[in-house]
């Protein structure tokens, strides 16, 4: 027995026998769960929580994938203008949009006699086909934003940074654009460019902060892995 109940229908996926669904509990709180083997267990973090509660609940499309090796199931709020994707094998979530920032139309998924993922488009009837080996979307850019989370060093002191080395998939063309922000994610400084085909993919002097945030973005029309970026860190005195 399980006191956990289903907040829509239509956000239950069976993913290759596990159990995915958009939860309600007796505290009134909402959240994803999965249930495997007759265990259920929450599998969304807090900050996707905080956008689930609250939300309205009306119009909700969800489906699930298998590329690359690894499931997604993903979740459209389209009240909220708002598709959340979660990588099963990672427990990693992601924001999913179109090409305008919008949720992403897709209704439904199932696969061809070849084994490939076909998506479904909620209204101009459109198949498409979904692979890592595509890096646009029916000939629109695919953007990529990644924002970190503050980060100060494990100090309060001023930190330098001569040197920021990013560990990433090396394409001609592929482009990198990298921002930074010192007041909690309210202004921003001006884009950085990184050619990531360079052997050092880097940036110089990135200067002087206390606590900082980086915005990563990518628009180039090569594929994109990031494993780490890192910091050539001085600590001051101050």
């Amino acid at each position: 027995k399980a006191n956990i109940g289903c907040v829509s229908a239509d956000s239950v996926q069976d993913v290759d026998g596990t159990l995915v669904w958009l939860a309600a509990a007796r505290s009134g709180s909402v959240s994803v769960v999965m249930m495997d083997n007759l265990k259920v267990t929450p599998i969304s973090s807090e900050p996707v929580e905080r956008l689930l509660t609250g939300a309205t609940y009306t119009s909700i499309f969800s489906w699930y994938m298998k590329v690359g090796g690894h499931k997604f199931y993903v979740l459209t709020l389209k009240d909220e203008n708002l598709t959340l994707a979660c990588d099963l094998n990672e427990r990693l979530w992601c924001q999913w949009t179109d090409e305008s920032g919008n949720y992403l139309p897709i209704v439904s998924s199932t696969f061809d006699s070849s084994y490939r993922t076909i998506l479904q488009h909620e209204s101009n009837g459109k198949l498409y086909y979904a692979s890592p080996d595509y890096v646009n979307d029916d000939a629109s850019v695919i953007q990529v934003d990644i924002y970190t989370p503050n980060f100060d060093g494990g100090s309060r002191f001023s930190k330098y940074l001569p040197r920021m080395d990013f560990i990433a998939d090396q394409y001609p063309g592929s482009i990198l654009q990298v921002r930074s922000s010192e007041d909690d994610y309210v202004t921003w400084s001006q884009f950085r460019n990184v050619d990531l085909s360079q052997l050092l993919p880097g940036l110089d002097d990135e200067g002087t902060f206390y606590r900082r945030a980086y915005n990563l973005r990518h628009r180039s029309n090569t594929p994109l892995r990031i494993q780490a970026v890192e910091l050539d860190l001085q600590l001051g005195t101050l």
